[in-house]
């Protein structure tokens, strides 16, 4: 935990995808945000569940654990928990403010 990670390079296939629609029939298009769009609303809220459950100690494996810590070692493992978990609902609402923008762009492009 203490040496720091080498950021790396990630090819995501739904970005890589999108660079090409307009290979794809615009009906095809549009399912596929669609599907991208449930993936990542079942993902946000599932996400905001489990931080919920973070901040109220409640969560099954963290409760297991915080009762063998100190007040201040149970502290910084749930914000810490929190911050990770605050990171990943920022990344799954980016993905559906980018889905929202694929919408608009295939609408503007093809008509809705």
């Amino acid at each position: 935990m203490e040496s720091p990670l080498t950021p790396q390079r990630q090819r995501d296939p739904a970005y890589l995808k999108a660079a090409y629609f307009e290979f794809a029939d615009p009906a095809s298009v549009r399912e596929q945000l669609r599907q991208q769009e449930a993936y990542w609303q079942e993902q946000l809220s599932m996400l905001e569940g489990t931080r919920a459950a973070l901040v109220e100690r409640t969560h099954p494996t963290l409760a297991a654990r915080l009762s063998k810590l100190t007040e201040r070692e149970a502290e910084l493992a749930v914000r810490y928990k929190v911050y990770a978990y605050d990171g990943l609902i920022a990344r799954a609402r980016t993905e559906l403010a980018w889905i929202a923008d694929g919408f608009a762009l295939a609408d503007e492009l093809h008509g809705s």
